[in-house]
């Protein structure tokens, strides 16, 4: 997505799990403040942020938790009604419990975003190896339209020790 594609995403609601303090939501324009009743973007992230981080989110309209995306609850008012649009990238291989996260952003998007790097062995800092299988298993195609299910590999982008990657743009049936 570049900063072209973002134009005119302020009617949509997003949740970006693992934010972190660069979000691309900081660049889409989501709008002023809103209050959860009228369908905040949220990011949510495990890590501490400095507090000039958590002022670019309330100055960018975005309410900003910081959670682990497994402690996320469905039913609560912040997450109760859903998010147009659930952003993932590089998160899954840093968590505890992946299928959980899966579950949620499943449960709460009416379309999902995913980028993550793919079969990579466990090392320091990636307990999990993960696999197009987990991305099939926990989005099925009878609820999902495939946008997007890419698999390959960036040429050159070293930092790990391999360069596989799924992408993902699915909406809800």
């Amino acid at each position: 997505m570049c900063s072209s594609d973002l134009e005119g995403v302020e009617s949509i609601r997003v949740l970006d799990v693992d934010c972190g303090p660069v979000s691309m939501m900081l660049r889409a324009n989501l709008g002023v403040r809103r209050d959860i009743s009228q369908h905040a973007s949220v990011g949510v992230d495990p890590l501490p942020v400095s507090e000039a981080t958590k002022k670019k989110y309330e100055d960018a309209g975005i309410y900003f938790e910081n959670i682990k995306a497994e402690d996320i609850d469905p039913e609560r008012l912040l997450f109760k009604n859903g998010f147009d649009e659930v952003w993932m990238y590089n998160c899954l291989q840093h968590v505890d419990d992946p299928e959980k996260i899966l579950q949620h952003m499943v449960k709460l998007g009416k379309s999902i975003r995913i980028f993550e790097w793919i079969n990579l062995p466990p090392c320091p800092g990636h307990p999990h190896t993960l696999t197009q299988g987990l991305f099939e298993s926990m989005i099925k195609p009878a609820e999902w339209n495939p946008v997007i299910w890419s698999t390959g590999f960036l040429r050159g982008f070293g930092g790990t020790m391999r360069d596989e990657y799924i992408a993902i743009h699915v909406e809800k049936k």
